[in-house]
C-alpha cells in the first residue's frame, strides 16, 4: 500500500517537494515487528483510528532534520509511548 502510493512520486519528480506520512490502525514499523512484536508502544506513534495519509513539503521536513537528529525523534517517541 504504502509503496504503491510512494513510488511514482520520484519518476513525476515531485519527490523533492512532498513527503507522503502513512497512519493506519494496524501500522507496524518495518523493524518493529522483529523488535517489539505488533503490540509494541512505538507502533502506536503511527497508529490511527482510519487509515490516513499526510502530506508534508520536504523542504519543511528537511529544516526540521537539520534542528533535531531523526534517530532522536524516534528514540524520544519510543521511550514515551513506553511509559503510556
Amino acid at each position: 500500500f504504502t509503496d504503491t502510493l510512494s513510488s511514482p512520486l520520484e519518476p513525476l519528480g515531485i519527490e523533492q517537494f512532498i513527503q507522503l506520512v502513512f497512519f493506519h490502525p494496524q501500522w507496524v514499523f518495518r523493524d518493529g515487528q522483529d523488535r517489539m512484536g505488533e503490540s509494541g508502544a512505538a507502533n502506536f506513534a503511527r497508529r490511527s483510528p482510519f487509515p490516513m495519509i499526510n502530506i508534508l513539503r520536504t523542504k519543511q521536513v528537511r529544516l526540521a532534520q537539520k534542528s533535531i537528529p531523526t534517530g532522536l525523534v524516534y528514540t524520544q517517541n519510543e521511550e514515551s509511548l513506553m511509559e503510556v
